[in-house]
């Protein structure tokens, strides 16, 4: 990760993370109020570089694969993201970038490519060979007469288009198992054979049992007086459900990801605002990526599937388990909420608490924090409550205007929850009282059975 400051000179680096110079080898006072082109090289695509600038000059995101350079001289695919962070006026502030090698996933996929080529010429080598993977392959054959429409096929042919064994088969009869949208493109390509021009075409068929299955057809006419076409066919149904969530699963990280990356700028953002010294800066905004970190590495282990309520207190509040653990309290039913809530709320457990050690509960000897949440009825309905009660702490005041935990409650409340939030500067310490309608996207384990209370 880094930060640079587009209004010095050449837009230097003013902020680079550990994770940053683990990856480049370089040591933090090689890379800070430098430009961030000493990492190209000589096999770095100048269209890429274009479009960086072209970005950067318009003040508009970017994610972009480059070839970038290690300190070692090592080169390395660098799937790249630059954000610009811009102040309450609209002023662009500082650029904001992610870095990830992707170097083995781009070389495997070249070397799939290979292997795929490699494969194709060994099967052409020997009959006994294209016999063998045609057999664990499941791929039928058949010949066509072209003008007549009569067809030989092979007994895997056969099951795949659910005929019997000895029942005649005729082009038209494949035909009619043929999906109506995929139909006359069949048609077209059949009769295209004629030309001697190989062909492969993917289709969808309805078998006699209804099923729905996608096939492969690839086919070849020996040209004459009388045109014989050869082809084989293969049950491809797999496959496209492998691409089909290969597809599902890539546009699920994409928007995860964006969905960090707005999160990441906008932590930026607050800290950048709201804090004039750069070193105090640097600290508040590495903490609170680490908090951030932490919240993503739990819902890694939960399949991104969403965490408990229990498991985000806890985690959220794990570092100060050493100095306060008897004195932060939790309790509440087994309650799974969505990955969106759990960042959110993870990020605003972490700040609030670092708030109550500054000002609040856990700045003398005897102040507490109590944290529950419940399934309640409210006027005939179940909501969410959940409350954030410090205690015989130091008398607290409002302050002129909310911290970063305190926005974040109220923005993933509002946004998120659809829910109702007081804040409450009590005189014996601050109170945070949250209510909540049920639903599946925010709390999507809730047909399991959750203890109710009613609220007084």
């Amino acid at each position: 990760m880094l930060i640079t400051n587009p209004h010095l000179p050449d837009n230097p680096i003013v902020f680079a993370n550990p994770a940053f110079l683990k990856l480049t080898g370089y040591e933090a006072d090689e890379v800070m109020g430098r430009n961030c082109r000493f990492l190209q090289g000589h096999g770095t695509d100048p269209a890429h570089v274009r479009a960086i600038k072209s970005a950067i000059a318009a003040e508009k995101p970017i994610d972009i694969d480059i070839i970038n350079y290690k300190k070692s001289g090592e080169a390395f695919w660098n799937r790249l993201h630059i954000s610009p962070v811009h102040n309450a006026n609209g002023r662009l502030q500082h650029f904001v970038s992610s870095q990830l090698d992707v170097t083995l996933e781009l070389s495997r996929l070249v070397e799939l490519e290979k292997e795929r080529k490699t494969l194709s010429i060994e099967t052409a080598r020997s009959k006994d060979q294209l016999d063998y993977i045609v057999e664990v392959a499941n791929i039928g054959f058949w010949t066509r007469e072209f003008y007549s429409g009569k067809m030989t096929c092979s007994a895997e042919c056969r099951r795949i288009y659910g005929f019997t064994p000895d029942e005649p088969v005729h082009f038209d009869t494949i035909l009619d198992l043929v999906v109506l949208e995929d139909r006359m493109t069949v048609v077209q390509k059949a009769h295209q054979a004629v030309t001697g021009e190989p062909y492969s075409i993917e289709y969808r068929i309805v078998t006699r049992l209804g099923e729905t299955r996608w096939l492969e057809t690839r086919a070849k006419a020996l040209t004459g007086e009388n045109p014989l076409v050869l082809g084989i066919v293969q049950d491809v149904t797999e496959r496209k459900k492998a691409e089909a969530n290969k597809a599902l699963v890539s546009r699920e990280i994409a928007h995860r990801f964006k969905n960090s990356m707005a999160m990441v700028q906008s932590i930026a953002n607050q800290t950048l605002r709201n804090t004039y010294d750069p070193e105090q800066a640097n600290r508040l905004f590495s903490e609170r990526l680490r908090a951030l970190s932490q919240a993503h590495d739990m819902l890694l282990k939960e399949n991104w599937a969403g965490a408990t309520i229990q498991q985000i207190c806890a985690t959220a509040l794990a570092p100060f388990n050493s100095t306060f653990a008897n004195r932060i309290h939790m309790s509440g039913p087994h309650l799974l909420v969505s990955d969106r809530v759990t960042v959110a709320l993870s990020l605003a457990f972490y700040e609030l608490a670092t708030n109550a050690v500054k000002y609040g509960a856990l700045s003398n000897e005897k102040g507490v924090i109590n944290i529950t949440w419940a399934i309640m009825e409210d006027k005939g309905e179940k909501k969410f409550h959940m409350r954030w009660a410090e205690s015989r702490g130091p008398e607290v005041m409002q302050p002129a205007r909310r911290g970063f935990g305190q926005r974040l409650l109220h923005s993933v409340l509002a946004e998120e929850l659809k829910a109702k939030c007081d804040v409450e500067f009590a005189a014996s310490g601050l109170l945070i009282d949250v209510l909540a309608p049920i639903t599946p996207e925010v709390f999507p384990g809730m047909g399991h059975n959750v203890p109710e209370q009613r609220i007084a």
